[in-house]
C-alpha cells in the first residue's frame, strides 16, 4: 500500500530559508545582450564603465558615491569577515570591497580653477581634506594604519592597506629588480634603505598584482581569462572563499523515527532553497561567455546540464564530512544521503576527492569544467527543445572552446591538466544518469508537493 502523500506546507519549514521567487530560468537569461562584457571590479557583475578608476556595475558605482564622502561608515558587526552572500549588505565590507578593488575618490578637473599663484593654496587644500577623507574611511573599515610604515592609510596598495609614499615605493620597486641588499644588514632607517623597506613591504603582504595584458594575448585566449575571472568572483565556492567560512552545525538531521520518503522530502524542500541560488549564480556565470545561442536555448542548457554544473560548483565543499553552505552551515553526511540517496551521494563524494586529490583540480580547472558542461551535447529526447542547427553550433563551440583551453593549459597549467577536465567530464555524465534515475525519478513521482511556478520546478520537475 503507497504512502499517503503529505502535503508540503505540513512538512516543517526548513531554517533560515528564504522566499523561491515564480521566475523561470527563460526570464533569468533575459540580460542587456549590448553591454561591454566586462566585469565588475568589486562584485562580479556585468560593469558598465570605468568609474572612480575602477570598471564597475551601477550598483556599485552609485554606493561608492553615496559613501565617498562619509568618514563614519560604521563598522562590520562580523568583524570583517562577513558570511559571503552578504557582504553586500554590510556597508564597511562593501565599502572595503571597493577600496580593495582600487576605486578612489577623484575630483574632476573641470569643477576647479586649474592652479595659479592666487588658487594654489586652495588646491593644495583641498587635495589634503580628500586624503583625510580617504583615510578616515580606511580607517572607519577597521584598518588603523599603513601595514608598512604605521601612517594613515589612504586605500589598498597591493593588497595591504596602506600609505601613497609606500605604495608608490613598491610600485617603483618592482621595476627595479633586484633590489639588492642592506648594506647595515638591516639595522638603517626604513625610509632611506631601499632593500629594507622593500623587505618591509613583503612582510606586511605586499604582492605585484599581474593583470592580464589582453591586447598582448591571442584572440582565442582572451575570453578563457574574462571567464576564470568571471568564476572566481561569481562562483560561492572558491578555494579562497571557503578557507573564510566559519563552519556550524545544520539544525536538523533526518528523522530517524520518520519514514524515509518524508524526510527525503523534507531534506529536498530545504536543499531546494540552495539549488535556485546556485542555479541563478551559473547563469551569472553564462552570461559571461561568448556564443551565438540565443536567451532561449540557454535556458534549455541550463535544465539539460543544471546537475552535472552544480556538482562541478560544489566540489571544492563537498567531502566525507558532508556538505558546506556559503554561510558556513554543515549538511552533514547522513542529510546529504537523504538528499541524493545512498548511491548517488557515495559517487558524488568519489568524484570530488577525485577532482581534488587524483587530477589536482583548481579554480581554474572547475572554470573551464563548468564551461564544457555548459556546452555538452544534449541528449537525443531533448533535442525537440533546440532548433535544428544548434546541436551543430553546441559542437562548433565545444570544439572552440577546447582548442582555446587546450592552448591556454599549455602555457599556464601542468602537463595533462585539459585532459583530466575532459575524464571528469565524461564522469559527470555517468553522475547525470544516476541522477535522473535516483532522483528526478522520486521528484517527479511527489511532484504535488512542489510549487510548480518556481525556477527549482523548472529546471528540475517539468522535463526528462
Amino acid at each position: 500500500m503507497s504512502a499517503i502523500p503529505i502535503p508540503l506546507s505540513q512538512l516543517p519549514q526548513p531554517p533560515n530559508a528564504s522566499v523561491v521567487t515564480s521566475q523561470s530560468v527563460s526570464q533569468l537569461h533575459e540580460p542587456t545582450p549590448n553591454w561591454p562584457r566586462k566585469i565588475c571590479k568589486v562584485c562580479g557583475c556585468r560593469a558598465i564603465g570605468e568609474r572612480y578608476g575602477v570598471l564597475s556595475c551601477t550598483a556599485c558605482r552609485s554606493f561608492f558615491s553615496r559613501n565617498k564622502e562619509n568618514p563614519s561608515i560604521g563598522q562590520c558587526e562580523w568583524n570583517g569577515n562577513c558570511p559571503n552572500y552578504k557582504w553586500v549588505r554590510c556597508k564597511p565590507c562593501r565599502f572595503r570591497k571597493c577600496i580593495e578593488a582600487g576605486m578612489r575618490v577623484q575630483r574632476l578637473n573641470y569643477q576647479y580653477p586649474h592652479p595659479s599663484p592666487d588658487n594654489a593654496e586652495n588646491s593644495i587644500s583641498h587635495s589634503s581634506s580628500s586624503l583625510s577623507k580617504a583615510s578616515a574611511q580606511i580607517k572607519a573599515s577597521g584598518f588603523k594604519t599603513c601595514a608598512v610604515c604605521g601612517k594613515d592609510p589612504t586605500g589598498f596598495r597591493y593588497g595591504v592597506p596602506a600609505c601613497n609614499a609606500c605604495g608608490q615605493f613598491f610600485g617603483e620597486a618592482q621595476k627595479k629588480q633586484p633590489i639588492g641588499d642592506c648594506k647595515k644588514e638591516g639595522k638603517c632607517q626604513l625610509n632611506r634603505c631601499i632593500p629594507c623597506r622593500y623587505r618591509k613591504c613583503l612582510g606586511a603582504g605586499m604582492r605585484h598584482e599581474k593583470k592580464p595584458a589582453f591586447p598582448r594575448i591571442p584572440p582565442g585566449t582572451a575570453i578563457v581569462h574574462e571567464i576564470l575571472a568571471a568564476h572566481h568572483h561569481i562562483c560561492e565556492y572558491t578555494e579562497e572563499k571557503i578557507k573564510k567560512v566559519v563552519v556550524k552545525e545544520y539544525p536538523w538531521t533526518p528523522d530517524k523515527n520518520t519514514d524515509q520518503k518524508t524526510n527525503r522530502l523534507y531534506a529536498w524542500k530545504v536543499y531546494s532553497m540552495q539549488v535556485v541560488r546556485d542555479i541563478k549564480s551559473t547563469i551569472l556565470f553564462i552570461r559571461q561567455l561568448e556564443d551565438n545561442l540565443s536567451s532561449a536555448e540557454k535556458a534549455e542548457l541550463v535544465k539539460e546540464h543544471a546537475f552535472k554544473m552544480h556538482v562541478v560548483r560544489i566540489t571544492l565543499a563537498l567531502s566525507r564530512n558532508g556538505l558546506l553552505l556559503p554561510d558556513g552551515r554543515l549538511i552533514d553526511l547522513e542529510f546529504f544521503k537523504a538528499i541524493y540517496g545512498e548511491q548517488l551521494a557515495e559517487e558524488m563524494i568519489t568524484f570530488a576527492d577525485q577532482a581534488l586529490n587524483i587530477f589536482k583540480l583548481d579554480d581554474d580547472g572547475f572554470a573551464m569544467l563548468l564551461t564544457m558542461c555548459f556546452y555538452s551535447e544534449i541528449a537525443d529526447n531533448n533535442l525537440v527543445f533546440f532548433r535544428i542547427e544548434a546541436p551543430q553550433a553546441l559542437k562548433n563551440l565545444s570544439q572552440e572552446y577546447r582548442r582555446n583551453f587546450i592552448r591556454w593549459c599549455d602555457n599556464n597549467k601542468a602537463p595533462r591538466t585539459f585532459r583530466n577536465i575532459q575524464m571528469m567530464l565524461d564522469r559527470l555524465k555517468q553522475l547525470d544518469e544516476l541522477h535522473k534515475t535516483n532522483v528526478i525519478d522520486f521528484l517527479r513521482g511527489n511532484a504535488e508537493h512542489f510549487s510548480r511556478k518556481t525556477v527549482f520546478a523548472d529546471v528540475y520537475l517539468s522535463r526528462y
